[in-house]
C-alpha cells in the first residue's frame, strides 16, 4: 500500500487531476465571492466608506451551506457541473487505470509473486476507494469552511423557505438544521465519489483496454445523472426533492456498483486461475 501511495505522489498526472479535483470547489468559492460582492464592486468608494463605519453590520441574503459548492449556487452551476460530468475521468486520471498500465508493463505478474489474488485485489480496491474519498471530501470541506467563513451572517435559501411543506420533509428538515445537512451532504457525496472509482476500477479489470473503459465509465456514470430519478437529487441539498426521489437513485446506483464489482472479482479470480 505504501509503495502505491509513493507511486502517486511521484506521478504529475495523478497530481493534477487531484489538484484539479480540490481546486474546483475552491473556484466556486471566489465565484460565490463575485456574485455576492458584485454591487460593492460597481460602487467601491461607497460601500468602502460603507465598511468603515458598519464593519460587522453586513448580512448576505444567502446562508453558508446554500452557498456551499454542492448546493450549486454560483450562475450557471457551472463548477458543480464539471466536476460532477467528468468526475469518473479525474478519477481513472488519478489511479484508477494504473492496472491498465501494470498489465500492459508486466507490473501485475511481478506484484502477484509477492501477493495473492485475493490480497492484490483486496489491496487494489481499498486504495482507490480511501483515495478517491480522501480527495473529495478534503475539496468540499475546505469549500465549506470558506463560505462559512466569509457568509456566516447569512440567513436564506434561495426563496425556497418560503414555501416550506405544513408535513415534515427533508426539506423542511434541511432548513432547519443546515450545516449538519451539509456536512451529512458532503459525506455521502464522498461515499459516492469512493463507488464510483470501484465502478471505474471494476470495469478496468473486465476491459482492460482505456479506449473502452473510459468511454464505458463516462456514459453508465452519465446516465445515473441524467435518469428519471438522478444521482445529482442524492448529491444536492435545499432542493425540493424528497426521499422518494433519492432513495431509488440510490438503490440503482448502489446496485449497479455492487454487480459489477462482485463480476469483475470473480472474472479476475476464476479466469487469471486458469
Amino acid at each position: 500500500m505504501q509503495a502505491e501511495l509513493y507511486r502517486i505522489s511521484k506521478n504529475k498526472r495523478s497530481l493534477f487531476f487531484i489538484g484539479f479535483m480540490i481546486a474546483i470547489p475552491l473556484l466556486d468559492f471566489l465565484l460565490s465571492l463575485t456574485q455576492e460582492f458584485q454591487e460593492y464592486l460597481t460602487d467601491p468608494v461607497y460601500y468602502y466608506h460603507y465598511f468603515q463605519t458598519h464593519p460587522f453590520d453586513h448580512q448576505f441574503d444567502i446562508h453558508p451551506a446554500a452557498t456551499s459548492f454542492l448546493a450549486g449556487n454560483t450562475p450557471g452551476h457551472l463548477p458543480q457541473m464539471l466536476y460532477i460530468w467528468v468526475l469518473p475521468l479525474l478519477l481513472l486520471a488519478i489511479n484508477g487505470d494504473y492496472y491498465l498500465t501494470d498489465m500492459k508493463n508486466g507490473i501485475d505478474s511481478i506484484q502477484l509473486t509477492k501477493l495473492s489474488r485475493k490480497d492484490w485485489l483486496k489491496k487494489r480496491y481499498i486504495l482507490t476507494t480511501s483515495l478517491s474519498f480522501i480527495v473529495a471530501f478534503s475539496g468540499l470541506l475546505l469549500n465549506f469552511g470558506l463560505v462559512t467563513l466569509v457568509f456566516h451572517k447569512g440567513y436564506g435559501f434561495q426563496g425556497l423557505e418560503l414555501y416550506r411543506n405544513p408535513n415534515p420533509t427533508l426539506l423542511n428538515f434541511s432548513i432547519d438544521h443546515p450545516y449538519s445537512i451539509y456536512f451529512a451532504y458532503i459525506l455521502v457525496f464522498s461515499v459516492l465519489t469512493a463507488l464510483l472509482s470501484i465502478l471505474c476500477l471494476s470495469l478496468s479489470f473486465l476491459f482492460p483496454n482505456p479506449k473502452v473503459v473510459y468511454p464505458a465509465c463516462f456514459l453508465i456514470w452519465i446516465i445515473q445523472i441524467i435518469a428519471p430519478n438522478s444521482l445529482t437529487y442524492v448529491m444536492q441539498p435545499f432542493i425540493e426533492y424528497g426521499l422518494d426521489s433519492i432513495i431509488p437513485a440510490l438503490l440503482v446506483y448502489t446496485s449497479l456498483v455492487l454487480i459489477v464489482t462482485v463480476t469483475a472479482i470473480i472474472y479476475q479470480r476464476r479466469y487469471h486461475e486458469l
